[in-house]
């Protein structure tokens, strides 16, 4: 059996949505020529076998209106079946292997089938992509993501509007947007999220700009009482305005304060995102772990962020909710 070296969180998805409609079946005469079939809901069929190669494109970095891309070539070295029907697949990419959930690789291909390489900020493919010759082992390359998008750039945080979203639907529509959007060009490097408290999207001109959301803290006590909160997400499209992050972190405290909590805290550091839009809006560096280790084995460095807030100062108060319609009484 090979060993892996990455550590990712490979049956972490919430495989209900992102699975939906298709099928799988692996089967094979010998762990070397185990090969997967996914079938489709519009009838697509995508075969990965063992000792297919695959291409693996992912974000390394950005600035603004930039994106650099990571392609690098890997080989699928074994596939077997897991508990629940999850099917595990090892990537061998010469310097170290990868786990994966190959249902994810196989969904990837047959959604970026056709597509621009804006469609998925992770995504697999069965060749390489044009800029990289098949011997390449790795190819970095930078993106202008405001040539490809046709979203509106909005001048200022002035332009944007505040919406608490809610109802059927909604986390599918937030998830949808930290995972891509629908030009793909936004990514969060913990993508969508399961559970929140609350979340809230910045529209300019009735597209998403950006979304932050809000969720309990892992302490069931603090939970209870409301004593704590926590920035679980963050994430902005290229076209964003300067200050945007803060905007919404603000618009956002300021609804939790009103909701009666004591404390918005936020954890920074994963994927070099270094946190300095908190201490721009308040916060202040509680704690700082500069070899943290998480719970899938990933090492990155940990700041969290707290601000105390003071929800006495709206108790007995009608003061509408940031991001919420103020409920307008009969005559």
């Amino acid at each position: 059996m090979l060993s892996y070296t990455d550590g990712r969180d490979y049956l972490g998805h919430d495989t209900v949505e992102r699975f939906e409609g298709w099928g799988f079946r692996l089967g094979g005469p010998s762990p070397s020529t185990q090969t997967l079939v996914a079938v489709g809901p519009d009838d697509q069929i995508v075969r990965l076998s063992v000792g297919n190669y695959v291409w693996h494109t992912r974000d390394r970095t950005s600035k603004a209106g930039m994106r650099q891309l990571e392609t690098r070539r890997g080989r699928i070295a074994e596939m077997e079946e897991c508990r629940d029907g999850e099917h595990l697949a090892l990537v061998d990419f010469g310097e170290d292997l990868a786990r994966m959930d190959v249902r994810e690789i196989a969904v990837s291909i047959a959604i970026g089938e056709g597509n621009s390489e804006m469609v998925a900020t992770t995504e697999w493919a069965l060749e390489a992509p044009e800029t990289m010759d098949f011997d390449d082992r790795r190819q970095m390359r930078w993106i202008d993501l405001l040539e490809e998008t046709d979203i509106p750039e909005p001048d200022g945080v002035d332009d944007l509007t505040f919406e608490r979203m809610s109802g059927r639907g909604s986390r599918k529509t937030v998830n949808a947007f930290l995972e891509g959007y629908e030009d793909g060009a936004v990514d969060h490097a913990c993508g969508g999220v399961h559970h929140w408290k609350a979340a809230f999207v910045a529209r300019y001109e009735g597209h998403i700009i950006g979304a932050i959301v809000l969720a309990p803290p892992q302490n069931g006590v603090l939970a209870a009482e409301r004593e704590e909160i926590v920035i679980s997400r963050i994430a902005s499209h290229p076209v964003r305005p300067a200050n945007m992050s803060s905007w919404l972190i603000s618009k956002a405290r300021d609804w939790a304060e009103r909701a009666g909590y004591g404390r918005i805290v936020a954890l920074a550091g994963v994927d070099g995102n270094r946190g300095h839009c908190y201490p721009a809006t308040g916060f202040e560096l509680e704690e700082k772990v500069s070899q943290y280790v998480d719970g899938n084995g990933n090492v990155w460095p940990k700041r969290r962020y707290v601000d105390d807030l003071d929800p006495e100062t709206y108790a007995d108060r009608d003061v509408p909710m940031p991001g919420e319609e103020p409920e307008v009484c009969p005559a």
